[in-house]
């Protein structure tokens, strides 16, 4: 107990000897219409797919204002598989990200936004965690400023969460022996102005052994009608993008627009809505660069 009273008063003693910079704000952008699509990488139930949350509203309770988010969880196929909402908000004067729980009536202590590198805490919503790096993530072909958490159970588990600034949560992995969740953040919706690509659609990942190159598999079927599967392989974690082309070179379809973790993986093209002919699929990722031939025969 000492040593939780002890870590906790490290980072109010830090808070209060520094003017809170505004700019925290940023790195969890709380407004209502504000929503956020991330892909989810897990060897767990309920295995890959995708998380969403969106915020609706706001809550005054325990004298604070809290922003409601509903929080989804949803399979590869689209079906959703769990919902739940949270409460959030960001303390004015120590920059702790907070959530409030609506059943008991107490907040838990999430991340301290305004936490300096070594400073550490042992967080009431879950793992403890400390700020250990200040940096810029690249992301949507933009560099942000960001800052890096980890935590560690000093055995066989640990974790660290991303937040860039302007943008929120870029990046969260959890581990533990023969297991693993990660978060990539697939697209957002900030103040109005859209990042990526915030849609649930069939993508998965289907091995997260390394592989030793890039490579862009012929899809299959081919010819097809009118649905077909593009796999393809990274071998290193990096910024990924595998769009659609029509004979005359005009890009018509984003399959892949994100940052994506080592290993195989696979994403279905509907044609339903385009004619007969020959389209191209190219694959972007780091240095690597392939386009392939597919025939739509309807």
């Amino acid at each position: 107990m000492k040593k939780i009273i002890l870590l906790l008063f490290l980072i109010t003693s830090v808070s209060e000897s520094m003017p809170l910079d505004s700019n925290l704000f940023k790195y969890f952008p709380l407004k209502v219409g504000n929503r956020w699509t991330w892909f989810r990488g897990t060897l767990i139930s309920p295995g890959p797919g995708y998380e969403a949350m969106k915020i609706q509203g706001t809550l005054n309770a325990n004298n604070h204002t809290y922003f409601i988010s509903k929080y989804d969880v949803y399979l590869f196929n689209g079906n959703l598989y769990y919902t739940t909402n949270l409460h959030y908000r960001i303390d004015s004067v120590s920059g702790n990200l907070l959530i409030y729980s609506t059943q008991n009536q107490t907040e838990c202590l999430s991340d301290s936004l305004n936490s300096s590198r070594g400073d550490s805490a042992n967080c009431t919503c879950g793992y403890g965690w400390y700020r250990y790096d200040t940096s810029s993530h690249n992301i949507f072909n933009q560099s942000f400023q960001a800052k890096l958490f980890s935590w560690s159970n000093y055995f066989e588990a640990g974790g660290f969460r991303k937040y860039a600034k302007g943008i929120g949560r870029v990046h969260e992995r959890n581990f533990a022996v023969m297991n693993f969740v990660e978060f990539t953040l697939r697209g957002c919706l900030i103040d109005g102005v859209l990042y990526g690509d915030t849609s649930i659609v069939g993508f998965v990942q289907i091995s997260s052994e390394v592989p030793e190159t890039f490579s862009l598999s012929q899809n299959y079927p081919n010819p097809f009608n009118p649905v077909t599967n593009v796999k393809f392989q990274i071998p290193k974690y990096g910024f990924v993008k595998l769009v659609v082309f029509d004979v005359l070179g005009r890009e018509i379809e984003t399959l892949v627009n994100e940052e994506l973790s080592p290993g195989t993986y696979e994403v279905e093209w509907d044609a339903s809505n385009y004619p007969s002919g020959v389209y191209y699929y190219k694959l972007t990722a780091q240095d690597f660069s392939e386009t392939k031939k597919m025939v739509l025969v309807k």
